[in-house]
């Protein structure tokens, strides 16, 4: 049996051995909350600043975690429950609630739930209370059979929202001045300095497809390198544009922000880190950078750090929540796989379509969900007059249309 209790239903408490744990206010009952709906997947830093202390500075919100982290596990007795890894989580088994927690939303809301714990100052708290009545269900109510997997793609998407809502936070009244709606930004090849050439096409066209799930910016098209090229005397039309290169083609082809995206070593891990170049102040106006661990992590952090670039150009929150699908979602969680649909893209480009056709096969075999991989086998086909075979490779395409 857990050692405390969450009482949720009617009024808000926490009891333990000892009987009722008293807190000094309602938000450090509100992050025991939190944490346990999260249970052992826990709860990113910024997402429980922006739930607990919406109205602080960053730094200041971060000091008033650990104020409340401290007072939580202070209080109780015996032990801490709260702890801090890559984020914050209770230790597990420690406390119970008196609901259950399901993994997507029940047609019926639980109009109890937490009823009596939201505060004037923090309406974000409010949010998350409303989304999460829509998930949990009092004793009594029907149960499933059984404790379903949650699909990849539902746990990819979730942690890409609750993503978006602490980088608005962590990044909110800090937008670049002078960027409006409609405005081009020009994307340079990705800097790879890892020594890994994994990275090399494929995180480019992975920043290309996350950017262009947005309204609020429009990608600069490559097609009109060539002439820009031509104008500045560069013999090769498939010259790496670098993000030096990039903020010259933008001064000869008037555009005014140019974004480039960098992956070097860091440790045994890797690190992402965006610029924004504005090309009127001639300077560097706003940065993000991510860790990764592991190779797999790498897509996930470009993710976050053009989720930053995203609400540093002016893109509001709510817009990021609506038009935003985890990376690893929109294409594929695989790496080798994106990079023989970037390299399949290239091919075709150069009209080498032999070849695109043989890496677009590869990136489906080594992800069969790979949709945008079915769809470019579908014109592959009926560029070849196969109309059978575009027809198949188009329908896997639309199976797939959630990714």
């Amino acid at each position: 049996m857990a050692r405390y209790q969450l009482h949720t239903l009617g009024r808000t408490a926490l009891e333990g051995p000892n009987g009722p744990v008293a807190f000094g206010g309602a938000q450090a009952t509100a992050l025991i909350a939190m944490l346990a709906v999260a249970g052992t997947a826990g709860v990113h830093e910024d997402e429980l600043l922006l739930r607990l202390t919406p109205e602080s500075t960053p730094e200041a919100g971060r000091a008033e975690l650990g104020r409340l982290v401290a007072e939580v596990n202070d209080r109780l007795d015996p032990g801490a429950i709260v702890r801090r890894s890559r984020g914050y989580g209770l230790i597990p088994g420690s406390v119970e609630m008196d609901v259950t927690v399901h993994a997507t939303d029940r047609s019926v809301p639980e109009p109890r739930f937490l009823a009596d714990l939201g505060f004037a100052a923090a309406p974000e708290l409010d949010e998350w209370i409303a989304a999460t009545r829509r998930r949990v269900e009092a004793p009594g109510g029907a149960r499933p059979a059984g404790r379903r997997q949650l699909p990849r793609w539902a746990i990819l998407a979730g942690l890409g929202v609750a993503a978006i809502a602490g980088l608005a936070y962590a990044n909110r009244s800090r937008a670049v001045d002078g960027f409006a709606q409609g405005d081009p930004l020009i994307l340079a090849d990705l800097l790879n300095t890892s020594g890994d050439t994994l990275f090399d096409r494929s995180l480019t066209t992975a920043a290309s497809i996350e950017l262009q799930q947005s309204a609020h910016l429009r990608l600069y098209p490559r097609s009109r390198l060539a002439d820009v090229y031509q104008r500045m005397r560069i013999a090769k039309p498939d010259s790496v544009l670098t993000f030096e290169m990039a903020q010259q083609v933008a001064e000869r082809d008037n555009v005014r922000f140019v974004l480039g995206i960098e992956v070097t070593r860091e440790g045994n891990g890797f690190r992402i880190t965006g610029r924004i170049a504005d090309i009127r102040r001639h300077a560097i106006v706003a940065r993000a950078t991510e860790p990764s661990e592991t190779p797999a992590g790498v897509i996930p952090a470009l993710d976050r750090v053009l989720t930053i670039v995203r609400l540093r150009l002016g893109e509001s929150a709510t817009d990021l929540r609506v038009r935003t699908a985890p990376l690893a979602l929109v294409t594929t969680g695989s790496l080798e796989a994106l990079r023989s649909y970037s390299d399949g893209t290239t091919a075709w480009s150069r009209g080498d379509f032999r070849m695109a056709g043989e890496l677009w096969h590869r990136a489906i075999d080594l992800d069969t969900g790979f949709a945008m991989a079915y769809s470019a086998l579908g014109a592959w086909y009926y560029f070849h007059h196969d109309r059978a075979n575009g027809q198949r490779y188009f329908a896997e395409a639309a199976g797939r249309a959630a990714r």
